[in-house]
């Protein structure tokens, strides 16, 4: 790709000044720290500590993922309720799935939570509640495969 040239003036020849991309960005920059500042989720303690769950679950789940999913068998019982063994096991990359599915509801439940926190605070709790319950499951899930397997 070729160089752009800089955007002239009015067409008069001039340059814009550097001093203006500084403060654009220090302009950027103030107005992303504002937004965090006014954002429910770090005013409201309760979304505060269960995104902080929500998200510590998840990196356990990718720790346990990423260390130790070399020596897993190639399947492993996930669904210990079914009631015939073949339906029991899935393959060990069945696991990733898991681990995406994890991530993907904590980044929706963030976005329901943080939009609807002040128009309907009982929805937040509720979704972050079930996120941080859920999510609490299947990492016990993840650590019971796993420690049965490795330790």
């Amino acid at each position: 790709m070729e160089k752009q040239k800089e955007v002239e003036q009015l067409d008069m020849g001039l340059k814009e000044p550097t001093l203006n991309r500084f403060r654009k960005w220090k302009y950027k920059i103030e107005l992303f720290f504002t937004s965090l500042r006014a954002n429910s989720l770090f005013t409201a303690p309760f979304l505060w500590i269960s995104s902080t769950l929500a998200v510590t679950f998840v990196l356990v789940q990718n720790y346990y993922y990423v260390n130790f999913i070399d020596q897993l068998p190639k399947e492993v019982p996930l669904f210990t309720i079914a009631k015939s063994p073949e339906l029991r096991l899935v393959e060990k990359d069945f696991l990733l799935w898991v681990l995406i599915i994890s991530v993907f509801l904590t980044i929706a439940s963030f976005f329901i939570a943080t939009k609807t926190y002040y128009k309907f605070k009982f929805i937040s709790i509720f979704t972050m509640t079930n996120l941080v319950l859920g999510l609490l499951l299947i990492t016990l899930s993840y650590i019971k495969i796993f420690s049965s397997y490795i330790f």
